[in-house]
């Protein structure tokens, strides 16, 4: 039995796979060999591109290539931290001071046209709540859960607050779900706990539910693509000194009723490989401190969160915070990630001093849409302790970093050079990139499954795009219409002189919609659309 996924991919039934060997050989730390992703190696025969921009982080969409692939990484805010320390419960009477978010969540909420945020008050504490007009000053609400203080899941005796996410669900029926919240606590010191909350407005929660077996630093997201709510369970097995760090995988269609997992029913997901590289100091085996993810265009996001170092009882004697680089994964059938590039996306400076020493962890929800830009949220360590001078938990605090809008990798080309894509079918009568061609030029030639040049769309006719710009519309001298193409399978050749591209996308709106996902939210949006299944989600 197979279901057929938006994008042409077929995957067996029952999901997701299991992969016990695998398991069994990276936790004996004897195979850490890159996994083969098999929809690279066995794509579809005709690849349909009706959802999102199509981004060039992998060789999906690619048939023959002479171009070479660039990575890009963001830039940090120049006044970061955006929300660090300042209240009664945040700096945590001098010992650990924390405003971070770890996970928790950075969203845009375009129905209260408002940035908003949950996040880690105080090492170990509860849960506060921030909101902000542009992203970059942050208020601290008065509210009425602890009043006098921003708190909304406030401190509870014998519970030590660890690792949260939260969601804003846009397909829910029900108000009073709206919001999703997950947190993990050690309770009285022994026992390990994961609860589920719910709420209408993200600062009164209801709850908890108990969820199944998990570790600290566990989180969730939820997959649009299949209309799965994914736990992200963190694992840690332990053989003499070796200390495995993994992830298991765990889906459900209803948040609260799908819970009560139990231990065997997560499967194994992800562990570090070989191409995860050692820190240049510390001599310890990589592992996969974290997985955080979000839809965004036509891919599944993933946030690889790589320990290295130094272990625990070190970096405490040390009084620094460990090494966690954050490096980026991209999935289209919601399981396997292609890692093409282990260069850290986001990482600490490692320098004494600043605000971003190490420790680096992802937002929930991992990015918004800010105009031309991605905006990356996330929280780091410092080490400063008031009262102790340095601590490897000390100086939590959050910032952002920004990144040209699918600005993961580009095709490019030095001087010339050309890609053909795969076969491919789509709904449009519109093709648009996103490019830098200013210095050059790219040319579109659309051409049949079997190869051929179609009259009215051949490169010759094609109106040289030069330009840098993230949303460009391609146009043929012959005035002809993508329309008369819906449907059909044809190849996208782009022929490119100086310049690189980083997606394409056919649209039927004369202003570019890509029908895609938005991640953690978009200022551009201007509503809820409707998507092929007839469900709603933010588009633009």
């Amino acid at each position: 039995m197979r279901e057929e996924l938006y994008n042409g991919i077929n995957i067996q039934k029952p999901w997701p796979p299991r992969m016990k060997e695998k398991e069994q050989a990276l936790k004996k730390n004897i195979d850490r060999i890159p996994e083969t992703i098999c929809y690279l190696s066995n794509p579809p025969k005709v690849i349909p591109i009706h959802v999102g921009r199509q981004l060039f982080v992998d060789d999906f969409l690619i048939d023959t290539s002479t171009l070479q692939r660039k990575y890009y990484y963001p830039e940090p805010y120049v006044g970061n931290p955006i929300l660090k320390p300042q209240t009664k419960i945040e700096k945590n009477e001098g010992c650990c001071p924390v405003a971070a978010t770890f996970t928790d969540g950075v969203f845009y909420d375009s129905k209260d046209g408002l940035y908003k945020m949950w996040y880690q008050a105080g090492w170990f504490d509860g849960t506060a709540y921030a909101e902000s007009l542009d992203g970059q000053n942050w208020y601290r609400p008065d509210l009425d859960v602890v009043p006098g203080t921003n708190m909304v899941l406030p401190f509870r005796k014998g519970y030590k607050r660890d690792g949260a996410t939260v969601w804003i669900d846009h397909e829910t029926k029900d108000p009073k779900s709206r919001y999703k919240l997950f947190v993990f606590f050690r309770k009285n010191e022994v026992e390990e706990i994961g609860e589920l909350y719910i709420s209408s407005d993200g600062i009164h929660w209801n709850g908890p539910t108990i969820t199944g077996p998990c570790g600290d630093a566990s989180s969730f997201f939820y997959n649009p693509f299949r209309k799965k709510w994914v736990f992200s369970i963190r694992k840690v097995d332990v053989e003499g000194d070796f200390h495995y760090r993994y992830r298991q995988y765990y889906e459900t269609e209803d948040f609260l009723k799908g819970a009560d997992w139990g231990r065997n029913d997560p499967v194994f997901w992800y562990g570090a490989d070989d191409l995860d590289k050692k820190h240049a100091i510390y001599d310890c085996t990589t592992q996969l401190y974290g997985v955080d993810c979000v839809a965004y265009e036509s891919i599944l996001l993933g946030a690889f969160e790589i320990f290295k170092g130094p272990h625990n009882r070190i970096a405490e004697e040390l009084g620094v915070p460990k090494q966690c680089d954050i490096t980026l994964g991209y999935s289209r059938d919601g399981f396997h990630f292609c890692r093409p590039d282990r260069t850290a996306f986001l990482k600490g400076s490692e320098k004494k001093g600043t605000w971003d020493y190490g420790y680096i962890h992802a937002s929930g929800g991992l990015c918004i849409v800010e105009k031309d830009q991605l905006r990356f949220y996330y929280s780091a360590w410092s080490g400063e302790s008031p009262k102790y001078g340095k601590h490897m938990y000390a100086g939590g605090a959050t910032g952002y970093a920004t990144l040209r809008r699918d600005g993961f990798a580009s095709v490019a080309a030095e001087k010339e050079g050309f890609l053909k894509t795969r076969v491919l079918v789509f709904k449009g009568e519109y093709l648009w990139l996103n490019t830098i061609s200013d210095l050059g030029e790219v040319r579109v030639e659309v051409r049949t499954a079997s190869d051929e040049p179609i009259n009215g769309f051949r490169k010759e006719e094609c109106e040289p795009v030069i330009t840098d710009s993230t949303k460009v519309m391609v146009r043929w001298s012959s005035g002809n219409s993508l329309k008369q193409l819906e449907g059909k399978p044809i190849r996208f050749v782009f022929w490119i002189r100086k310049a690189e591209v980083f997606s394409f996308w056919v649209s039927d709106d004369e202003r570019g919609k890509s029908r895609g996902y938005m991640g953690a939210g978009s200022t551009n949006c201007e509503g809820m659309l409707n998507m092929e299944n007839n469900t709603t989600y933010k588009c633009c």
